[in-house]
């Protein structure tokens, strides 16, 4: 068991109860943006993904775009893309996507499926070499991460395909 000092779990519970209950809460989000937790920074960035933001939070947010954790800087891409298309967060979710780190990929291809099919596009050269590149190393060594991330970005090319409805 993690100690409390290495993974302040209280700590970050405070923030994550946050997540999914609304504006209400959105100011006490905003300024754990900036706690000296990740993990309160990324429970702060789940709990915004689904909020309107105006362009003082988004600016808060893009701060997050370089953090030292890189599912923070995903999560942060996200709400950026999807609300204001910014150039850097496209950019932030394509070099994940592209990851070595299957986990990490898994995560970037993960929060574009989620977008509206119509942002997938923009994203197909991310889904793609997902698809091909991971598919060599999934062979190599069967972690349950690279299907992961394999799935996600096929699922989403499917529905480019189609253009259905995203596969959640």
């Amino acid at each position: 068991m993690a100690s409390d000092q290495v993974y302040p779990l209280e700590r970050i519970l405070q923030v994550a109860a946050l997540a999914g209950r609304g504006n209400y809460y959105k100011d006490k989000q905003i300024a754990f943006l900036a706690s000296s937790l990740p993990m309160q920074r990324y429970w702060a960035l789940v709990g915004l993904r689904a909020q309107e933001l105006d362009k003082g939070e988004l600016s808060q947010v893009e701060g997050l775009l370089d953090d030292e954790n890189p599912f923070n800087q995903i999560e942060a891409a996200t709400i950026l893309y999807r609300n204001a298309h910014v150039p850097k967060a496209k950019k932030v979710l394509q070099k994940y996507g592209a990851s070595d780190n299957a986990f990490i990929a898994w995560h970037a291809v993960r929060a574009v499926q989620m977008m509206p099919v119509s942002e997938y596009k923009a994203f197909e050269s991310t889904f793609r070499y997902v698809t091909t590149s991971l598919k060599e190393r999934a062979k190599l060594n069967r972690k349950h991460e690279i299907y992961n991330a394999i799935n996600a970005a096929a699922q989403a090319l499917e529905v480019m395909k189609s253009n259905d409805q995203p596969i959640i």
